[in-house]
């Protein structure tokens, strides 16, 4: 018994102790983390995903129309204009994600089998700088807007912070995990390409229907969108048709990437449709019963899952 307590008091003296002391410090599966450390499985990461993916959605859709507008009243040089307050705001907003990424958010990751929850500042950090979103984040907070404080064409600045869209389909991604995480709900790969899919076909027709109206100054908003709209789904009813060599390399351009893009929905559509038809025997449910590990799933269907 004493060369069993030597020995266990010898270990504690170690570093790898540390790490054995850490994962002891769980309570139900998760570590007693620093109040102001976000743990990965928080609900806090769901409302900041959806907030980002309508900070994205923002930049994306407004700054195209800002342009058409500006294109359309010949002001494209103007300097700063009151309608960008919010845009400064979603600004400033990314920014204190940025420094939160950096320091605040922890993550999770296995070591020996076990799965341990990093909270280091330090690592944190070294996480996020050599992640590929670091490379946008900065690109996209680049204070371009201060160049036009001298020159003008403040909008034509704001171009840079629709890098961020490379950004949706990861924080889709994200999302799905978050919500698996902290509220235990199930997203499909069907869902999650929907989604993205979806998002972005609502990006293409604004970029299509923003150019069209910036090529025709004598054309309504809903003029443009009514033709962005069949030209991308092919329909083309040939009312409203390219006067000059621009507009119709214009309008071959749209049609193409329409064919291409809603080839895709049509094909995630048809997946969706399939997929959704969850029985016992599909590798979906069997995937969800291993997940939630029996809380939602009885005993004689997990044993069916096996």
């Amino acid at each position: 018994m004493q060369k069993l307590v030597g020995s266990i008091s010898n270990i504690a003296k170690t570093q790898k102790s540390k790490k054995i002391k850490d994962m002891m410090t769980k309570d139900d599966g998760h570590m007693t983390l620093p109040w102001y450390i976000v743990q990965p499985n928080s609900k806090y990461h769901v409302y900041r995903d959806v907030l980002r993916i309508l900070a994205i959605m923002f930049y994306s859709i407004c700054i195209p129309i800002r342009l058409a507008a500006s294109f359309q009243q010949s002001s494209i040089a103007s300097y700063f204009s009151k309608s960008l307050v919010l845009d400064y705001a979603i600004d400033l907003v990314f920014v204190a994600d940025m420094f939160n990424q950096m320091n605040f958010y922890a993550f999770s990751m296995y070591d020996g089998g076990r799965e341990i929850i990093v909270s280091d500042r330090h690592l944190i950090r070294e996480r996020y700088l050599s992640s590929n979103n670091s490379i946008i984040d900065f690109v996209a907070t680049i204070p371009f807007d201060l160049v036009s404080v001298a020159v003008g064409y403040s909008i034509l600045m704001r171009i840079p912070k629709m890098v961020r869209l490379l950004q949706l389909p990861g924080v889709v991604e994200e999302l799905q995990k978050h919500f698996e995480l902290s509220m235990n709900f199930l997203m499909n790969e069907a869902y999650l390409s929907t989604s993205v899919m979806f998002l972005m076909s609502i990006n293409l027709l604004v970029w299509s229907s923003s150019g069209w109206n910036a090529l025709r100054k004598d054309e309504e908003v809903y003029q443009s969108v009514y033709w962005a709209f069949t030209t991308l789904t092919t329909v083309g009813y040939g009312d409203i048709t390219p006067t000059n060599l621009t507009q119709t390399l214009y309008t071959v351009c749209v049609g193409i990437i329409g064919v291409t893009f809603f080839a895709g929905i049509i094909a995630n559509v048809t997946n969706f449709i399939h997929n959704n038809d969850v029985s016992e025997q599909s590798f979906e449910h069997k995937n969800t019963c291993i997940k939630v590990g029996g809380n939602s799933c009885n005993y004689l269907c997990i044993n069916r899952c096996l």
